[in-house]
C-alpha cells in the first residue's frame, strides 16, 4: 500500500464520521420524531405536566444559589435564612413572629428546599394564604433571603478581611404557584469578600 493511499484512507475516516454524525442529526431533527413535535396532543401535555410536577416537587416555590466569586466555585455550606418581611396577611402563631425558612446551601451552592419550625408551614401555603392587592387579581409579599455569618466562612477559608458579617437580599415575589402568569423565584448571589452582586433568576 502506498503513503498515498494510506494518506487517502485516513482522510476518508474523518468525513465518514462525519457523514454518520449529519445523518443522525437529519434523522433527529425529521418532523416525526416525537421529541420535537410542536403539538405533542393529549398524550404528549399529559408526560409534559407529569414532568413539571415531579420538577416542582423537587424544590419551594423560592430557591436560591450562592457562588463564590473569590474562587470561582459554589457558595457550599452556608446558612440561608427566607423570612416574609410584608403582605397584608398577618402571622397567626402565638409567638407574632413572621413565618422563617432556614436551610444550608448544598455543595453545589443551591437551596431547593427550605425547613421551618412548623411542619405544616410550607412557602406554598403562605403564597397561597396570601389575599389579593387591591383592585388587582393577584397577590404581593416582601420576602427577605439572608446568608447568615459570611465573614465566618470566608475566614475558614483564609480570607480574614471580609466585608459582610452577613449579606441580605429583599425582593418582592408577586402572585401565587398554580396561578396564571406564575413564575419560579430563583434567587442567585454572586458573593466576594468585599462585594455582592444578586439577579432575578428562572
Amino acid at each position: 500500500m502506498s503513503s498515498s493511499q494510506i494518506h487517502l484512507e485516513i482522510d476518508e475516516l474523518p468525513l465518514a464520521a462525519a457523514s454518520k454524525r449529519l445523518s443522525q442529526l437529519q434523522q433527529y431533527f425529521q418532523p416525526d420524531n416525537p421529541r420535537l413535535e410542536t403539538n405533542p396532543g393529549e398524550k404528549g401535555e399529559k408526560e409534559l405536566d407529569i414532568i413539571r410536577e415531579r420538577t416542582m416537587a423537587d424544590k419551594d416555590p423560592i430557591t436560591c444559589h450562592v457562588l463564590n466569586t473569590y474562587t470561582g466555585r459554589p457558595g457550599a455550606g452556608i446558612l440561608c435564612v427566607l423570612t416574609l418581611v410584608s403582605s397584608e396577611v398577618r402571622p397567626t402563631s402565638t409567638t407574632n413572629k413572621q413565618p422563617m425558612f432556614t436551610a444550608t446551601t448544598d455543595s453545589d451552592g443551591r437551596v431547593k428546599k427550605w425547613s421551618s419550625e412548623s411542619d405544616s408551614l410550607s412557602i406554598s401555603s403562605i403564597l397561597t394564604q396570601l389575599p389579593n392587592r387591591a383592585g388587582s387579581n393577584t397577590s404581593r409579599s416582601t420576602w427577605s433571603l439572608r446568608l447568615c455569618g459570611v465573614d465566618e466562612w470566608y475566614r475558614e477559608q483564609g480570607v480574614e478581611d471580609c466585608f459582610w458579617p452577613e449579606v441580605e437580599v429583599r425582593f418582592a415575589v408577586d402572585g401565587r404557584e398554580n396561578e396564571e402568569g406564575w413564575r419560579h423565584y430563583h434567587v442567585p448571589v454572586l458573593l466576594g469578600p468585599w462585594n455582592y452582586s444578586t439577579y432575578r433568576g428562572s
